[in-house]
This record gives C-alpha cells, structure tokens and sequence, in this order.
C-alpha cells in the first residue's frame, strides 16, 4: 500500500470513528433537529401611498380535499418526528404564550390564553348503564371532559388582500390572517355523537412577527421528500393550497351564501375569482 493509499485509508477510518460516536437518536441516523434554523421571510416594504386599488377577499380551504390534506394531518397532538399540524403549532404557541389569537378577523379583540383554553375544550356527557344487585338497570351522566382535538377541524378561512403597488409595478395579494373552522360535535341523551354545525375558532394575525417566526420554523408533514420539507409559511406565501371564495369586500359586509345558494353560490364565486385575475391582465400592455 503506497503513502497516498495509507492515509486515505487513516481518514477513512476517523471518519467511521466520529460518526459511531455521534448520538443522533434512537432510529436517526443523523440530526432531524429543524427549529430555529430559518427566519421568517423579508417581503418589500408597502408604503401606504403607493398602493392605489385594492380588494378583500375571504376564502376557505377545505382539509378534506385530497390536496389539502397535509394540513389535517398528522392529528395526533404530539405530531409525529416533531412535525405537527397547523391546528396544533397553532394551539400549542397559544397556550405557551408565544402568540396572540382574536376573536374578529379585523385583529381588534385578543383572546385571552386561560378564556381559550376553556372555551374550546369538550365537555360530553355520557350515559353509563349501571345494574345493581337486583338486576334493575339504572343510567348515570358521567362528565367526561376532551382537549382541543384537531379530529373536528376540517376547515381553514383564509383572509387576504390583494392590491396594486404603483412604485413596484406590481399586483400581488398578502394573507392577512387565517381562522380555524370546527365541527361541533356533542354527545345527546343516549351518548351517541351527534354534529351541531361549524363553529370558527379564533384568529390568527398572520403579519404579526411572532407569528411569522412560528410558522417559519414549523414544517409541514407532507409526502414524497421528508428530507426537504417545507415550512407553514412557505406554504401560505406560494399559496401552495386549493380553496373556494366565500366572500368579498362589500358595503353591506354579506357572504356569498348570504344571497346565493347551490350552483349559484359556486358561480358567483367563481365570477369573483375571475374578476381578480381579468384586472390583473387589463393592467399590462403588450
């Protein structure tokens, strides 16, 4: 073995020693540790008189579509490999005290972290057969309380805005904030689970700072490449999710199922859609 050939070998076999001694975990191999390791992303500053039109849009992102379905899952609270669901990053900075969450979209009323954790936490009620040594059998109510589950959360309500920027010669859209819809299930008399309608949770200030942070160094359980996942606030910045418009800016502050119903509701949505992208193209000459 000539001199060159010793040495890499030498090297080769530190290399074998370091890595046996490094301790990345049981079942890693090497360091999935992600938190902390990006910043939120710098968007170009938007000075107030440069923006000359603008609209508000309201839409929903429903889990249940098979493209959407990286932000139900997974919807075990702990996450799994330290990823979890939006539903969860979510109420898990709320409870920590990292961010702040609203009642109104407008971001005008915050929500105290203690009320929250009351309101949404389940209670059902259960009736338990009980036979007693007669064998007459009675029925007894047993409280049972739940944790905020995100099982019950299918949808997402997206409010943005989208404008046009004179000095950058640019029309573009900034998502304001984001709220969580629940089902409202409830156990009746008999302990079956029955559904009572949707209830919108909270509202989340997506241009808050502390928010920003968050979602930047929260990734996002999705297939295919585990290795290269993306953050919550990429997702949202490259609008990398399917939705429908359930209302847009207007004077009597209406949504759409307000005043339509059926194919009419999803035509009228539609029409606003394309009312935002024929602007878009009725700017430029070409």
């Amino acid at each position: 073995m000539n001199r060159k050939s010793k040495i890499l070998f030498i090297l080769y076999l530190f290399g074998v020693a370091l890595y046996a001694q490094t301790d990345y975990g049981v079942g890693n191999f090497y360091d999935r540790s992600f938190e902390g390791e990006r910043k939120a992303l710098l968007r170009e500053p938007v000075r107030g008189t440069d923006v000359i039109w603008e609209t508000t849009i309201w839409r929903v992102i429903d889990f249940r579509e098979r493209f959407n379905q990286f932000f139900y899952y997974p919807y075990e609270k702990e996450g799994i490999e330290g990823r979890k669901n939006l539903a969860y990053t979510i109420w898990d900075a709320v409870l920590n005290g990292e961010i702040t969450v609203f009642e109104d979209d407008e971001f005008k009323r915050p929500i105290d972290n203690e009320v929250l954790k009351k309101r949404y936490t389940v209670i059902d009620t259960l009736w338990l057969e009980i036979e007693d040594e007669e064998g007459i059998t009675d029925y007894q109510a047993v409280i049972v309380p739940k944790e905020f589950n995100s099982e019950y959360i299918f949808q997402l309500k997206v409010k943005e805005t989208w404008y046009l920027d004179k000095e950058l010669s640019d029309f573009t859209v900034q998502i304001i904030g984001i709220a969580f819809v629940m089902q409202d299930v409830r156990a009746d008399e008999e302990g079956d689970l029955e559904l009572r309608g949707d209830v919108t949770l909270f509202w989340v200030p997506l241009m808050s700072q502390k928010v920003k942070k968050l979602l930047a160094n929260s990734y996002v359980y999705r297939d295919y490449n585990l290795a290269n996942l993306p953050s919550w606030e990429e997702i949202f910045y490259t609008r990398y999710f399917n939705s429908f418009i359930i209302r847009e800016d207007n004077r009597h502050n209406t949504y759409i199922n307000d005043y339509f119903l059926g194919i009419d509701a999803l035509n009228e949505a539609e029409r606003i859609e394309n009312t935002i992208f024929e602007f878009e193209d009725e700017l430029w000459e070409y």
